[in-house]
């Protein structure tokens, strides 16, 4: 009796095999995912940080435009507060300070205005009267955001100005 033997080639895939390459594109597909996500986070920080650098830019050009004309210095007499008063050369008075988490511009007989935007927040305001032959002060900013997944980023600014 002649034997059967089968001259055809192997068809298809057996299940070994499906369930392998089933495993290395669910790998992939996985590492391309993070990557993804990864980019995401990335680019949430990313955006992040221009806020708080664009708003550091803003409050330094409205503080030295303000404090270009400054005369006086009423608060601080000495030593910290969250707040800088001071008379400009028409005389007006000029405050400048922490409320909550803004920074409030506030020129007499003029509504007020907050510096700071963008979600950005004022942690601290910090004004130090630096005492010697002019009147002058320093002010410490330190800026928050929160990005991607609530995670808060801090920057922190020193400005000096003297009165003229």
């Amino acid at each position: 009796m002649p034997s059967k033997s089968s001259n055809h080639p192997h068809r298809g895939a057996t299940l070994v095999e499906t369930l392998i390459a089933t495993a290395i594109a669910s790998v992939l597909l996985f590492a391309i995912g993070l990557t993804y996500l990864s980019g995401l986070q990335t680019r949430g920080i990313v955006d992040a940080q221009q806020r708080l650098i664009y708003v550091d830019q803003f409050v330094f050009a409205a503080l030295q435009t303000e404090t270009s004309s400054m005369q006086t210095i009423s608060s601080p007499v000495s030593g910290v507060s969250n707040e800088l008063v001071f008379t400009d050369a028409s005389l007006d008075t000029v405050t400048i300070a922490q409320v909550g988490t803004d920074v409030v511009l506030t020129r007499e007989g003029n509504p007020s205005v907050t510096l700071n935007a963008l979600g950005i927040r004022i942690n601290t305001f910090q004004v130090t009267r630096i005492l010697g032959d002019t009147e002058a002060v320093r002010i410490d900013v330190i800026y928050e955001v929160d990005s991607v997944r609530g995670r808060l980023i801090e920057h922190t600014t020193t400005y000096v100005f003297s009165a003229h």
